[in-house]
């Protein structure tokens, strides 16, 4: 009798327990996102770059996914209420982390410093070189506390529309935003003015991007280990690298 590897146990037992997950969430992953182009958007095919790559991990789990868009606050909502497996795509926070588990990273996000025509601190070091410029940004962002240390006052909008036409109209001298997600916008909303917008080359902020679920739910955990696995593959295989490409990115 042949003796069966210790690597071929290991694999038909990952089999087994993805098949037995599949079955405990009937064979769909139920997710949830908010708008935030290009990383994820109703309005485009393939539901924006981080949908196309967690629906092709999904595909090698051997499971469909149902990708649900839903204003951002509802997105953390459903997962504590049962209503999504997981949400993305989501940084780690210290408060986060104390809820939920989290994917291997997805993508990544490179928040930078917006400027209209002609930029005043190309060459900026600490957060405090910002002290005597103009500053604008959005309620509740990651950077709202950090400006508030840095002694920057800044000149914050309730959305990015408002913040992009004072950066137009000279009313603030720079606007952080995701590099992406600000393009994007610029391309789709103020196309005029693409021309004579720039960044500032040193990043406000380099993070990863990840898939949360309640970490209380342990059929969930383990979704997200073979999730992770099937990542791993996708990114084997060159696919990964392929989805990034047609945005425009390398790995």
């Amino acid at each position: 009798m042949k003796q069966i590897s210790f690597k071929r146990i290991c694999f038909f037992s990952a089999i087994l327990a993805l098949v037995s997950l599949s079955n405990a969430f009937g064979g769909t992953l139920n997710l949830v996102t908010g708008e935030w182009a290009p990383f994820t958007s109703e309005q485009m095919e393939g539901k924006g770059m981080c949908s196309e790559i967690v629906s092709a991990a999904a595909r090698k789990m051997h499971m469909n996914v149902d990708i649900k868009f839903v204003p951002w606050k509802r997105c953390e909502h459903s997962i504590v209420s049962g209503k999504a497996w997981a949400a993305f795509p989501y940084s780690k926070t210290e408060e986060r982390l104390k809820k939920y588990v989290y994917s291997a990273p997805i993508a990544t996000s490179e928040t930078r410093f917006f400027y209209y025509g002609t930029p005043k601190l190309d060459n900026w070091t600490v957060l405090e070189d910002f002290k005597d410029v103009k500053m604008g940004g959005l309620l509740g962002y990651f950077y709202e506390e950090k400006f508030k240390k840095a002694g920057i006052h800044a000149d914050m909008n309730s959305d990015p529309a408002g913040a992009w036409k004072k950066l137009i109209a000279g009313r603030i001298d720079f606007f952080p935003q995701n590099e992406l997600v600000g393009r994007a916008t610029l391309k789709k909303d103020f196309p005029d003015h693409v021309s004579r917008i720039g960044v500032l080359g040193k990043s406000l902020s380099v993070s990863k991007l990840h898939l949360i679920a309640d970490r209380t739910d342990g059929e969930a955990v383990k979704l997200i280990h073979a999730f992770d696995t099937a990542l791993e593959t996708i990114k084997s295989t060159g696919e990964y690298a392929d989805i990034l490409r047609s945005y425009g990115l390398s790995q």
